[in-house]
């Protein structure tokens, strides 16, 4: 089985009234695989935004996955500054089945979506947030995701 090593750096933006992401997954040397924008619907919210960026690169590994029919075992590292995306994230992946106060939580049908995903590929990844790593990471955090 083929073992891939990639990072995953994640973002979302809050206008007014709208709301945006963007990621981009590299291998661990700093070579971009593919990077993505696009926007985010429902109240505008920091949380949910940062919810849809998680949630887009997380369907496209899925369906990457899918359509290579693939057997590779995924490692890496999923970066974004939002330790509250995280932390639902985490607490929906520990159910064993989804409970009326938890789908009764603001944003459950993006961190639904992200959990059953990650369930699925039988990836959990080493989440991370930017606030708290080491400023050389940071900067190579922004270096990937700023690049050409």
């Amino acid at each position: 089985m083929e073992i891939k090593e990639f990072v995953v750096v994640t973002d979302g933006l809050v206008g007014e009234v709208d709301m945006s992401f963007g990621w981009k997954i590299s291998t661990l040397e700093g070579e971009t695989i593919v990077e993505h924008v696009g926007p985010a619907f429902g109240q505008a919210s920091s949380f949910r935004a940062k919810g849809y960026g998680v949630l887009s690169a997380m369907s496209f590994f899925r369906r990457v996955m899918e359509y290579k029919a693939t057997t590779m075992e995924l490692k890496g590292q999923l970066f974004l500054d939002n330790k509250g995306v995280i932390t639902r994230i985490k607490q929906q992946m520990s159910y064993p089945h989804d409970y009326s106060f938890n789908t009764l939580s603001p944003d459950w049908d993006v961190i639904a979506q992200i959990s059953k995903i990650l369930i699925k590929s039988k990836w959990v990844p080493k989440f991370s947030i930017y606030m708290d790593i080491k400023i050389n990471t940071r900067r190579m955090m922004s270096y990937l995701f700023l690049q050409n």
